[in-house]
């Protein structure tokens, strides 16, 4: 049994703050068995006795300076020994490398940590704080196995809010999931800790199949895709496929997800948006979900890094049948207007509202008229007559120009139609068809 040992000084002072600590257990568990059930009560008596047995039976051992931690990892050797059934390499997939030191094992870790939560293609996580990023990694694991009642390592429901709000913007893959259940545990009116369980729209058999579904329908999607180009040829090759092969429609299943786009074809502008971030991340390009509202309505978009820089892309804009839902003035083509802009271009129509820090978008290096020289800074009818011939040249049967100012929209529409100059930039034809759209300072034309 137990006995003192005076003998040493660094002894008799061990066993006296492990007696404290006995009578403080007692009060601590007093107050914790008040708000537990009758059977919690009983596994925390049992608890509790265990460790009175322990406390009375255990071994007293000398405390010395040059006593080191366990780090509970086996040997290469002895672990082998102990699973025989297993390699060399399943030893360092789960302890690292036998032959690395320990730093190099800590940036190895926080290396794939990166790659597998934040990194550049997970633009949310990288905005949190380490703490935050914590619970983020613990809310994304819950809601990819599919698990429930995850206990957190906060106690803050905003900050579990925020997070999984992340982990849908970061992770358009999670499109079986439409929302989560937090659970509190509380003592006196203080939360103790919180748990959180995804709300599934789907069984895990279904999640599979449609995954299944969706990557091969992406495979065939990215076959033909620029690989090796500018970021920009990559995500025009993105905008033009999801405008080109979906269709606006508020009634259309699975709207909110990237089943709708991928799968049946149509959807609103979370289905377009989040779809757009998964065919950029399986191309390397860097994007992130925005969230606000257009003409008054809600609504959101990407934004993308292109070639360096940060601008907006609205793929849901980009399709003409979504303009003529809202029934604004529209051609049947595809609409670049918002297609790598600037923030003054985009708060012309949208606001912001979005949790997530953006980064400052002011620049149109990446913007569609900009890149393919159909942005006019001032109205020059000789390089319009320029960008005919080209157009023509390359067999285009239809193509835009942008104005810069409103000053430059107002001169070309006057010097091209009301002066029917028009007929002097696009020679030998008797019939010009166009549309002007004065918002949005552009002019379209038809070569026929």
């Amino acid at each position: 049994m137990f006995s003192k040992n005076n003998r040493e000084k660094g002894k008799h002072k061990k066993g006296s703050r492990r007696k404290a600590a006995l009578i403080m257990s007692l009060f601590i568990l007093m107050g914790l068995l008040t708000a537990c059930s009758a059977d919690e009560i009983g596994n925390r008596i049992q608890d509790f006795f265990n460790d009175l047995t322990d406390f009375f039976t255990g071994e007293l051992v000398e405390e010395t300076e040059e006593a080191t931690e366990s780090t509970g990892i086996l040997s290469i050797e002895d672990w082998l020994k102990e699973h025989p059934d297993s390699t060399p390499e399943d030893y360092e997939r789960i302890y690292g490398s036998s032959e690395s030191t320990e730093e190099e094992s800590t940036e190895a870790s926080e290396a794939g940590e990166k790659d597998e939560y934040g990194g550049e293609l997970h633009y949310c996580y990288t905005t949190l704080s380490d703490a935050e990023k914590k619970v983020y990694r613990e809310v994304y694991d819950c809601l990819d196995t599919m698990s429930e009642n995850v206990k957190l390592s906060t106690t803050d429901t905003d900050v579990l809010d925020r997070c999984f709000n992340y982990c849908i913007m970061d992770h358009p893959e999670l499109f079986f999931t439409d929302g989560y259940k937090a659970t509190t545990t509380s003592i006196a009116n203080t939360t103790i800790g919180l748990a959180v369980s995804g709300r599934y729209t789907m069984s895990a058999q279904k999640r599979k199949e449609y995954q299944e579904r969706i990557d091969k329908e992406v495979d065939k999607i990215l076959k033909d895709a620029p690989k090796d180009d500018s970021d920009y040829e990559k995500v025009k090759y993105c905008f033009d496929y999801i405008v080109s092969n979906t269709s606006y429609n508020v009634n259309a299943a699975y709207n909110q997800n990237i089943i709708s786009v991928f799968i049946n074809g149509e959807s609103v502008c979370q289905g377009y948006t989040l779809a757009m971030k998964y065919l950029l991340d399986r191309l390397g390009v860097e994007s992130a979900v925005v969230y606000g509202s257009a003409n008054g309505s809600n609504h959101s978009w990407n934004i993308v890094k292109i070639d360096g820089s940060w601008s907006y892309v609205d793929v849901t804009w980009g399709d003409s049948s979504y303009r003529n839902y809202v029934n604004t003035e529209t051609v049947d083509e595809i609409n670049y207007n918002y297609f790598g802009c600037n923030n003054e271009i985009l708060r012309a129509t949208h606001k912001i509202d979005s949790p997530l820090y953006l980064p400052n978008c002011n620049s149109l290096d990446a913007y569609y008229y900009v890149k393919e020289g159909l942005y006019f800074k001032s109205a020059d009818i000789e390089r319009l007559k320029a960008v005919f011939k080209l157009q023509a040249s390359k067999g285009s049967d239809f193509f835009m120009i942008r104005c810069s100012e409103d000053s430059v929209y107002k001169e070309f529409t006057e010097e091209l139609f009301d002066n029917r100059k028009i007929f002097d930039v696009y020679k030998g034809s008797l019939r010009i068809t166009y549309a002007n759209d004065d918002t949005e300072r552009t002019i379209s034309f038809w070569l026929k």
